[in-house]
């Protein structure tokens, strides 16, 4: 058993990788700007984990902050095994001489500046306890072998953390600790669905398919990822998710044979409509990418997406039997649009299920033969 301290893990990637440390046992230290986030989280997480789950709010960019989540991981645990820093900030769709100021020291005090400040206290700790593993989180073009549009200042902070694992390899070599780095690829976050948002329809429209046959759901990569950190024995290795094989290949199975993925399907494992659905998407040749949304909730703006698809009021997606319907007095025709809304994302057993969506396009499974309906 593990002790690991995530950065910036109440959302997101990070999430995703705490969840899946967690669930093999390990204790994990948890990080947000927000006491409120930090207390829903650990409370989620520990309810079906083995491992124990604590959280404390840290600012990166301020190492008083860092040092001080470096003792109560030490403190809490007795040692620090694995340090993540993945907390990290991106805005995107602006050329960089309109980026407003603000934004500039956004992601460079937290991408740059917060994961320097976390190796430094990362590696001091690891040195004094005899070993550790570092790993920084990579994105947008690090290696700037792309230009992607909007990205510049994000990619230019990325760079440097680039830059920065390797030096940090070079300079801990022979001995216990490993530095690595790791490539999710392009997961579908709340901070990459945000910028979507501010998308034009048109815009998404045309990008759509393309993030359709690349990007994944975090909790689709995350468990992978945590088993090759922890399989890992090599200082300086790169862990990626999205290799150009891996691109290749959904293209191919996309363009070639038809199997096209879709991200906003909506499961529930143990419920048998779910499962006659996803029998009958496998007969069709596809292979869905599957969200489970007890696990990893949609937002609401993503449930208002998906009414949309629906062409259905919020109502009309509710299960009437679940608990909650009554505790939250949902019967009540003057509860609101918004509020039957807010309620499915806090209790996301509320969603009736499965919910399909190809194209633009969605049907709620049930029957499970509805969904022939998209084909």
């Amino acid at each position: 058993m593990a002790n690991v301290v995530v950065t910036g893990s109440t959302k997101g990637l990070g999430k995703g990788l705490a969840d899946a440390f967690a669930r093999l046992g390990h204790n994990v230290v948890i990080t947000s700007r927000r006491q409120a986030d930090i207390a829903t989280v650990t409370q989620e997480i520990n309810k079906k984990s083995e491992g124990q789950i604590i959280g404390q709010v840290c600012d990166i960019s301020d190492k008083k902050q860092v040092e001080a989540l470096w003792d109560l991981a030490k403190t809490e645990f007795g040692s620090v095994d694995y340090w993540i820093n993945n907390a990290g900030y991106a805005s995107g769709q602006n050329p960089i001489h309109k980026i407003p100021e603000n934004l500039i020291h956004s992601m460079i005090d937290t991408n740059s500046l917060g994961t320097l400040f976390c190796s430094q206290v990362a590696i001091t700790g690891f040195r004094k306890q005899g070993s550790g593993r570092l790993y920084n989180v990579l994105g947008g073009s690090f290696d700037g072998k792309r230009i992607i549009k909007g990205m510049g200042v994000y990619s230019s902070t990325k760079a440097s953390i680039n830059v920065l694992t390797k030096y940090l390899v070079a300079e801990n070599k022979n001995t216990n600790i490993i530095v690595g780095s790791i490539s999710p690829g392009i997961l579908i976050t709340e901070n990459w669905l945000n910028e979507q948002k501010r998308l034009s329809p048109e815009a998404w429209k045309k990008i759509r398919p393309t993030i359709n046959m690349i990007a994944d759901q975090v909790e689709t990569a995350t468990p992978w990822i945590v088993d090759q950190m922890i399989e890992n024995t090599k200082s300086g290795k790169r862990i990626a998710w999205l290799t150009p094989w891996k691109i290749i290949s959904r293209v191919i199975q996309a363009k070639l044979f038809g199997k096209k993925r879709d991200l906003f399907s909506r499961h529930n494992p143990r419920c048998s409509k779910s499962r006659s659905s996803l029998a009958i998407l496998n007969e069709q040749g596809l292979e869905p990418e599957i969200r489970l949304y007890l696990d990893n909730p949609p937002t609401a703006g993503e449930l208002k997406s998906i009414l949309a698809m629906l062409n259905i009021p919020a109502r009309n997606l509710l299960r009437r039997g679940e608990s909650e319907y009554k505790l939250l007095n949902l019967a009540d025709p003057d509860v609101s649009e918004i509020d039957i809304i807010k309620a499915m994302t806090e209790y996301p057993r509320l969603i009736e299920r499965p919910i399909v969506i190809k194209d633009g396009k969605a049907v709620i499974g049930r029957p499970p033969e509805k969904i022939l309906s998209l084909f």
